[in-house]
């Protein structure tokens, strides 16, 4: 059995949609935003599509890798569905916040995996701004 959401996502994944990077990122019409708060307010999909980014470093192949990766069942027919940076704009919500939480789950666990926790000690560091920053997991390091 598959939810609502899967099975629409079955249809735009076998349908082949495309869609352009413009649209990607698409305010929310439906929220009331005034004054300082019209950029405070992201979507799911504008986190989604920032913390893939954050995370593969803008490779746009890399992104898609790890969202099939996370993403990836299999149709009772044996089909693999999972979703797509294409699919992301017109996913359900709950699918696509589905996805960010397994991302930020994913995170969490590789960011602390060969991490030194001494900041003496550790490779992976870089400053930006005076900010001790770890590359792998794109936060500031906890241990400086």
């Amino acid at each position: 059995l598959y939810t609502f959401e899967e099975i629409q996502l079955t249809d735009l994944v076998e349908q082949g949609k495309k869609i352009t990077k413009a649209s990607t990122v698409k305010p929310n019409n439906g929220a009331q935003q005034s004054g300082n708060n019209r950029d405070a307010k992201k979507t799911v999909r504008d986190t989604l599509i920032e913390e893939l980014q954050a995370y593969c470093k803008n490779n746009i192949e890399k992104m898609g890798e790890l969202l099939k990766e996370i993403t990836l069942f299999k149709s009772a027919e044996g089909n693999e569905i999972f979703l797509t940076l294409e699919a992301i704009p017109t996913a359900k919500e709950t699918w696509v916040g589905k996805t960010l939480g397994l991302l930020r789950e994913k995170v969490k666990k590789e960011g602390t995996a060969g991490c030194p926790k001494n900041a003496e000690k550790c490779d992976i560091i870089n400053f930006k701004n005076g900010i001790p920053v770890c590359e792998k997991t794109g936060g500031e390091c906890k241990y400086v």
